[in-house]
């Protein structure tokens, strides 16, 4: 038997008070002899002895009542019957990333891992893994090598990047405490690791190398834009020395024009193709490459206008009027109409895919509903380079919130501050795009008066761009993909007068066009940026989820896995960092799953509820005895 809550057995101690009161109540005085009742009758010895059994019976109902909470409240479960020492395992994971999709390193890999597969040894299992910025399953832990094989044969580069920590979080989940060891079939990519801390694999998890050859010579398509007479395009070469490179120009899917261009040593060169372009429609600039990898010898762009850049306030249930500030703020500074802002409930988030797909900037005024759910769909939204405004306030309950938001925003806060006396709003970097306004009159804030503020407590990493005049933070911005920033009062005339002040709308509308900067209005975003399967390979997308009017979406490779830099294998081996095995996340999975459908937590209370209703019976039944 396990406990999936252990500590609460603790509680069991506590069933040593009964007891302790029993025994108390136990103790016989001393015997006085007595004139006045020499003659009265002794008890019936059959009634004395009738009386203590209940007293013991008593006592055991109110132990076992106790007993059975703690032990309740301890959630236990029947584990699986031991199968005695588990087979070890292999785990094969191979690299299926772009930068695998140069001519002959895919069979390599292949090869190299059939040959993982054939010295296995004796009972020792296999597992297939195929990883780019995913890591797929796509055989189980399984005695059978030819099924092996197979699932190796049908591995095929892809277009996404290279991530090492999926790969890595995968082969934690197979080990489950068995002797496991993880074989990498890789280019060992520099950039494969992400910018954060490095993946975790649990002790005795060995890691073993299988390298393909060294990086090919590459040639790549860089950024694509349009010029006053037709589209310039970067070329760049990884090639010892200069390349003479043929560029074609694609227009909704016709060629338009072909040029060549002298790429220098290790470098890039612009190709310019001077055609009529149409008001809409999509180009492709493709180059021939016979050496390098091919998922990035083609870079698409879109022709169409700009759209409305969309911004969500996030605000409670109910609770709309809680943006009336922002969203005027806006409509009077947005003369032309090029921002969009909607207004969204909380809780509203997490219960709908997709709801904030579409928009640039993300406001959030409220937190009520705000859960896990939400939480995840922010941290997706930031990923893809959606920007963040988080405005303190009555209506924003910052513990919960803290709680629900994605790793990658860790701003600290102490607590909600009342100013003995009212302070203002100064800027410490006056050459931020947020105070661009202020470029004449530094002082163009400074009229607001703020009562109350949330004390951040602002990181080295984290940068403070204004203070209020009593020294406290009131605007910070974040680190991470997105565009964070964090305001320290409110935008809704509660804890301040802000809302009132002539600076209001110039500082919102900055504030906004600032995070919302950080995405191209969705014009261009990278292969895997969503789980639709439209979304994992290059090409032009026409409408995006959730906002089939948004237009087409152009959606390219990372060039930064194009960069060949490669790793060494004990360079490697030190980025991995280890964690206790016992801290395995599926043997917790699993245990709260055989928890769940045994449920034997419900049996233990209602077992201590009929022991609660016979005690109370028979200490009724006591008590009438020792009245008559």
């Amino acid at each position: 038997m396990g406990f999936l809550s252990p500590l609460f057995l603790v509680g069991v101690l506590a069933a040593a008070v009964p007891i302790a009161l029993h025994l108390f109540r136990r103790q016989a005085g001393p015997v006085v002899p007595f004139s006045a009742v020499r003659f009265v009758p002794r008890l019936p010895l059959h009634r004395t002895r009738r009386r203590q059994l209940q007293d013991v019976l008593l006592l055991a109902l109110r132990v076992a009542a106790i007993v059975l909470l703690a032990v309740a409240f301890a959630r236990p479960y029947l584990s699986a019957a031991p199968t005695g020492r588990q087979s070890p395992l292999a785990v094969i994971a191979i690299d299926r990333s772009f930068s695998m999709s140069a001519p002959g390193r895919m069979a390599q890999a292949r090869d190299l891992a059939s040959r993982a597969i054939d010295q296995l040894g004796s009972g020792e299992l296999a597992a297939v893994i195929a990883f780019d910025e995913r890591a797929d399953l796509l055989h189980a832990p399984t005695p059978d090598r030819s099924a092996a094989r197979r699932a190796i044969a049908g591995v095929t580069s892809g277009f996404a990047a290279t991530r090492y920590d999926a790969v890595m979080a995968r082969t934690a989940e197979l080990a489950t405490g068995r002797p496991t060891r993880l074989i990498l079939v890789s280019d060992l990519q520099r950039n494969g690791w992400p910018s954060g801390a490095p993946a975790a694999l649990p002790d005795g998890v060995e890691i073993e190398m299988r390298t393909v050859g060294p990086a090919p010579e590459n040639l790549l398509v860089g950024a694509v834009r349009r010029t006053g007479d037709g589209i310039a395009a970067e070329v760049r070469s990884s090639a010892k020395g200069e390349r003479t490179a043929r560029a074609t120009l694609s227009i909704d899917g016709r060629v338009a024009a072909a040029q060549s261009a002298a790429v220098p040593p290790e470098g890039a060169a612009e190709v310019t193709f001077a055609v009529a372009l149409p008001s809409r429609g999509a180009v492709a600039v493709a180059v021939e490459d016979d050496t390098g990898y091919a998922a990035d010898n083609v870079r698409y762009a879109v022709l169409d206008p700009p759209r409305p850049r969309r911004l969500v306030a996030i605000v409670n249930p109910g609770r709309e009027a809680e943006a009336l500030y922002l969203t005027k703020a806006i409509a009077a500074a947005d003369s032309d109409g090029a921002l969009v802002v909607d207004t969204l409930a909380a809780d509203a988030i997490g219960a709908r895919d997709g709801a904030l797909d579409v928009y640039e900037a993300i406001v959030i005024l409220g937190s009520r509903g705000f859960d896990a759910r939400a939480g995840a769909a922010l941290g997706a939204a930031l990923e893809r380079g959606s920007g963040l405004l988080l405005a303190a306030g009555p209506s924003l309950d910052w513990p919960w919130l803290a709680g629900q938001l994605p790793a990658s925003i860790r701003l600290r806060a102490s607590g909600i501050e009342t100013a003995s006396a009212p302070v203002s709003l100064a800027a410490t970097d006056i050459r931020h795009p947020v105070f661009r306004p202020s470029a004449s009159d530094s002082g163009w804030v400074g009229s607001a008066r703020f009562h109350r503020m949330l004390r951040l407590s602002p990181r080295d990493e984290e940068r403070v761009l204004a203070r209020f005049t009593n020294g406290a933070p009131a605007l910070v911005e974040l680190g991470g993909r997105g565009r964070v920033l964090a305001f320290a009062s409110d935008l809704a005339n509660q804890w301040n007068d802000f809302a009132l002040q002539p600076a209001f709308v110039p500082f919102v509308h900055a504030i906004v066009q600032h995070i919302a900067s950080g995405q191209p209005a969705l014009r261009e975003v990278r292969v895997g940026a969503r789980p639709d399967p439209q979304w994992a390979q290059p090409g032009v997308i026409a409408g995006t989820p959730g906002d089939p009017e948004s237009g087409r979406t152009a959606v390219n490779v990372d060039v930064r896995e194009s960069d060949g830099a490669q790793m060494t294998q004990e360079a490697f081996t030190a980025s991995v960092s280890r964690r206790p095995a016992v801290e395995d996340a599926v043997a917790v999975r699993e245990a709260r799953a055989r928890e769940a459908e045994q449920s034997w937590w419900w049996y233990g209370l209602l077992l201590m509820l009929g022991g609660l209703v016979i005690e109370s019976a028979a200490g009724r039944a006591r008590r009438r005895g020792a009245e008559a």
